[in-house]
């Protein structure tokens, strides 16, 4: 009789110990919850969408694509991140070609607040006509990686 006696005590105690388990530590906790997924934050990229000709009178900028020898082309690239939103600050490097393939000028700008960077280039009276070529030779910003893939690089524009 002691040993049925010692194993019900036994038994007792082990279900009182279950007892205080469960009831500290729920079922529902016992589950192994997911690590939540090691994915890297989004990729910040720049990229230029639109690269515009055009002039400026009083601060205006006016798109315009056909330029008279001796005038003067402005070219603006805008820059945008990966949601299409506006970016500042962005270095961009402009190249305008005549007609040969040869740089008329290679100049530098940053964009503004609406993303967009603007530089002038004379066109010489003694230019040639036909179609020039603007291209993007470079564009970045601090922290965010270039896309190029879907990035405007060239644009054209008449000399007459």
């Amino acid at each position: 009789m002691n040993r049925d006696l010692t194993l019900a005590i036994l038994a007792l105690f082990l279900l009182a110990l279950a007892f205080l388990l469960v009831s500290s530590n729920p079922p529902s906790a016992w589950a192994q919850k997911p690590l939540p997924p090691n994915n890297p934050p989004p990729s910040k990229t720049v990229r230029i969408d639109a690269i515009t000709t055009g002039t400026v009178v009083k601060n205006v900028f006016t798109t315009a694509t056909a330029f008279a020898r001796g005038s003067t082309v402005v070219v603006r690239a805008h820059a945008v991140n990966q949601s299409d939103a506006n970016l500042n600050n962005v270095s961009v490097s402009l190249k305008v070609n005549k007609p040969d393939g040869s740089a008329q000028c290679t100049l530098s700008g940053k964009t503004d607040s609406g993303g967009n960077a603007q530089i002038s280039c004379a066109i010489p009276s003694s230019a040639p006509v036909g179609t020039w070529s603007v291209q993007v030779a470079s564009f970045s910003l601090s922290g965010y990686t270039p896309n190029t893939a879907p990035s405007v690089t060239s644009t054209t524009f008449t000399v007459k």
